[in-house]
């Protein structure tokens, strides 16, 4: 990730940029269309007993990925995709549930960039 910011930053346009993330969007896509990662165990010591759960969301160019993360005994699944179909979280969700595997569906947010003050603008950019 940081050597694809360094050569947004590189770019003299707004266009520009959006172009190569275009090509890198695609060149993801032809690949793999979706991505498990798993963070791991947080370890808060102590405190830890007073979190139910913890995200690690991360931007992503694939279709769907999956982030998994661990708390206090539970593990935590963040799905997240690029279009708004639910189709292949429903059967994830079968897949589950047709295994005995036991969860809970906690939430569902449609994700959004701040406003910020782009490094290449003087304005503040709002994308969503």
């Amino acid at each position: 990730m940081a050597g694809l910011t360094k050569m947004l930053l590189a770019k003299g346009t707004h266009k520009e940029r959006l172009e190569m993330m275009a090509k890198v969007d695609e060149a993801a896509n032809r690949f793999a269309a979706a991505n498990v990662s798993y963070v791991g165990k947080a370890n808060f010591g102590e405190a830890e007993k007073y979190i139910k759960e913890f995200h690690a969301l991360s931007a992503t160019v694939m279709d769907i990925t999956i982030q998994i993360s661990a708390v206090n005994g539970r593990f935590t699944l963040d799905f997240m995709q690029k279009f708004e179909s639910p189709v292949y979280l429903n059967a994830f969700l079968r897949e589950l549930a047709d295994n005995g595997i036991v969860y809970e569906l906690q939430d569902k947010q449609i994700r959004t960039l701040p406003a910020f003050r782009a490094p290449w603008q003087g304005g503040i950019a709002s994308f969503s």
